[in-house]
């Protein structure tokens, strides 16, 4: 499914996993189909190029396909997001990252004292 429509990016925000919040408006209305086809994508990865140029061509789009667990982090991601909000919530002491290596190491020893 694809919705063409003219945009305005009204904000840019970095998030702490290092992407980017991206707020676009739309610059013109849009008719009823395009909107309910824009809800039908929400929380699904997809490509975006947004150009104030009107020379875009088929050239520009990429060939790679989105990929289908956007919307949803890997269990590697929701991990370090939550000792991320634990080193915060103990006071931001120390490093993130230094903090996130040790938590690491104290919870893979932990599993492997139980493989013994």
């Amino acid at each position: 499914m694809k919705v063409l429509y003219a945009s305005r990016i009204e904000k840019i925000e970095t998030r702490a996993d290092r992407t980017l919040k991206i707020v676009i408006g739309t610059a013109r209305e849009m008719s009823a189909s395009d909107k309910a086809a824009l809800f039908a994508l929400a929380d699904q990865e997809g490509w975006t190029l947004h150009s104030f140029e009107d020379d875009l061509t088929e050239a520009d789009l990429p060939d790679e396909k989105p990929d289908k667990m956007t919307g949803r982090k890997t269990k590697a991601q929701t991990m370090r997001g939550i000792i991320y909000r634990i080193w915060e919530l103990n006071g931001r002491k120390g490093n993130s990252e230094d903090h996130y290596q040790r938590y690491m190491d104290r919870l893979n020893d932990q599993l492997k004292s139980k493989l013994e």
